[in-house]
């Protein structure tokens, strides 16, 4: 059984009953919040594939994971229709998918930059810029991360892309070439 594809499947039914239903924004909201629950409390993976845990137990959980009450039409009927289907197991995967998917609809960059030091605005508007230029109905999020071992300089990765500025990888890079 191919749970990736499922679990795509999955999300993008709810994405689209989401857009239908107006909620695509606040499910994108609950599937992160979640996705941000699994990643605190990695035992839920184990909880939800349980089969001893009774479903009414599983289903309280899923619930609760969104932080939000209530919780949207949208995400109470996609746990309950996981519930219905025995596919509680399902959810991690598809807060990620649903996540994917949901960004792509609305053009959302994540961009992951990584400096030495804390990074400063010109140069997130700098990047911010660049891709504004390639896509202008674009929205950026950042996830900024600070690594003291790339010396100075900065990582930028942008989905399957990643361009290396660092001095570490500059470095590396003489070191090969004298040799």
């Amino acid at each position: 059984m191919n749970t990736g594809l499922i679990a795509y499947r999955y999300a993008k039914a709810l994405l689209l009953y989401a857009i239908e239903e107006g909620l695509e924004d606040t499910v994108y909201q609950e599937m992160t919040t979640v996705l941000n629950s699994f990643r605190q409390l990695p035992q839920i993976v184990q909880v939800l594939g349980n089969p001893v845990t009774k479903s009414a137990d599983k289903l309280e959980l899923m619930l609760k994971m969104c932080a939000a009450t209530p919780v949207s039409k949208a995400y109470d009927r996609f746990v309950h229709t996981l519930i219905d289907n025995d596919r509680e197991q399902l959810l991690l995967q598809c807060s990620r998918q649903y996540i994917e998917q949901y960004r792509e609809y609305k053009h959302i960059y994540v961009v992951r930059l990584t400096t030495a030091t804390a990074s400063d605005p010109a140069t997130v508007e700098r990047i911010t810029r660049l891709l504004m230029d390639y896509d202008h109905s674009a929205t950026i999020e950042y996830e900024k991360a600070v690594d003291p071992d790339i010396i100075g300089g900065f990582m930028v990765q942008v989905g399957y892309n990643r361009l290396d500025g660092s001095v570490r990888s500059q470095l590396s890079e003489i070191a090969r070439n004298l040799r």
